[in-house]
């Protein structure tokens, strides 16, 4: 519960009204619509987290523009994991045409923004791609 509480205002920052830790994710992911919307390390816990945003019901789960939405979101992951920044941007102007409709355009804003900061001050060697929450 203790990690739950402390995902709960991370809701904002990505724009979903909803988020859940791997956890909570593993046992509901076949009955909701989820997209990974960041790995954080919260406060007081050394291990990072997968975080996802709840979108929907199974529904929205089996609609063929969810599912093209959820693998550019994972596109997005992978390239912002390896420092593609061009990429990532590229990614992220996809996901605000196509993401829109599941309320995604946040979550492009947020790695739009990473990319360009990233790109002037690079990010140390050994940076995982975990974002560090400093508040709850």
């Amino acid at each position: 519960m203790n990690l739950a509480s402390r995902l709960e205002g991370q809701g904002e920052i990505y724009g979903v009204g909803i988020v859940v830790g791997m956890g909570a994710a593993r046992q509901i992911d076949d009955e909701f619509a989820l997209v990974e919307v960041d790995r954080v390390r919260v406060m007081g816990k050394a291990e990072p987290e997968r975080v996802y945003g709840l979108l929907g019901d199974e529904r929205m789960r089996a609609d063929v523009g969810f599912q093209a939405v959820e693998r550019l979101v994972q596109s997005l992951h992978e390239r912002y994991r390896a420092r593609d920044w061009d990429g990532v941007r590229s990614a992220c102007a996809e996901l605000r045409t196509h993401g829109e409709r599941f309320g995604l355009t946040r979550l492009a804003e947020v790695y739009e923004g990473r990319a360009g900061v990233f790109e002037q001050d690079p990010p140390p060697a050994d940076w995982d791609g975990v974002f560090v929450a400093l508040t709850k």
